[in-house]
């Protein structure tokens, strides 16, 4: 998240302009290497806010380079008004939550829920949604955004195609998984994330398997699977969902 006004505007907090960072805010999702990286971390101000998962936060604490570390808040049965989920860190419109279920007690396949509302009546007005899950979130978990306070639509859902094991161990869920989540969401973009290919290295290497799937390849699959025939264009059953993938450094404007 990036600054476009004074800092006090962008947080909402009154702090001064002698900020160094030009970021808004930095969000974590987990505590591993791959997102949660010391010396890429470091090379950023200490000034610049993290709001991060609470393992990270820890770690993030530990690395003793920035002023504040905020853990993020939950968005479950306990707490469905997202507007509870901003901080200090953000302006009142803006909240930032972990979506979980207690079926994965490492919290690995969850999600982050960025939720908004910037319209001239909040109180009136439906907010809008962006789901981001690395390596993908149970498709039903994603059935309580329909409990959200004020309601929500979701604007984008930032989900991976490829599936990848480590032995029986499920790393990313995959297109079949991301496609059904899409459905449940009700997204009107669909961005693929945290597909890059990784070269691992000592025993992983041997036991991390990938599969590459494409949106076309999913959607063939299941119509074989539904007895349905499978279709030149299967494109046809998403027209009104925006797909992309994008390269490192590249960027889509949400409207």
């Amino acid at each position: 998240m990036t600054r476009s006004r004074s800092p006090s505007e962008a947080t909402g907090t009154g702090q001064q302009s002698g900020t160094t960072s030009h970021i808004d805010l930095v969000l974590v999702s987990h505590e591993f290497t791959d997102h949660c990286n010391f010396f890429t971390l470091r090379q950023l101000p200490v000034d610049t806010p993290v709001l991060a998962t609470k393992k990270a936060a820890h770690l993030i604490q530990s690395f003793k380079h920035f002023d504040t570390v905020y853990p993020m808040k939950l968005f479950s049965q306990l707490n469905y008004d997202w507007r509870n989920t901003s901080s200090e860190a953000m302006p009142s419109w803006l909240g930032i939550s972990r979506i979980t279920t207690n079926k994965d007690a490492l919290y690995f396949h969850s999600a982050i829920l960025i939720t908004f509302n910037i319209g001239p009546s909040p109180e009136d007005r439906l907010g809008e949604a962006i789901v981001y899950t690395p390596h993908g979130i149970n498709a039903d978990d994603l059935k309580m955004l329909a409990m959200a306070s004020p309601r929500i639509n979701t604007l984008a859902l930032l989900h991976g195609l490829h599936d990848i094991k480590l032995s029986v161990r499920q790393l990313n869920l995959g297109a079949h998984n991301a496609l059904r989540a899409q459905r449940i969401s009700g997204s009107k973009y669909w961005i693929s994330t945290h597909d890059e290919i990784k070269k691992a290295g000592g025993l992983v290497r041997w036991f991390l398997k990938r599969k590459i799937w494409t949106i076309e390849d999913v959607l063939q699959k299941e119509k074989k699977e539904t007895g349905g025939i499978a279709v030149e264009d299967p494109l046809t059953t998403l027209r009104d969902v925006h797909f992309a993938n994008l390269d490192s450094g590249e960027c889509l404007l949400l409207v």
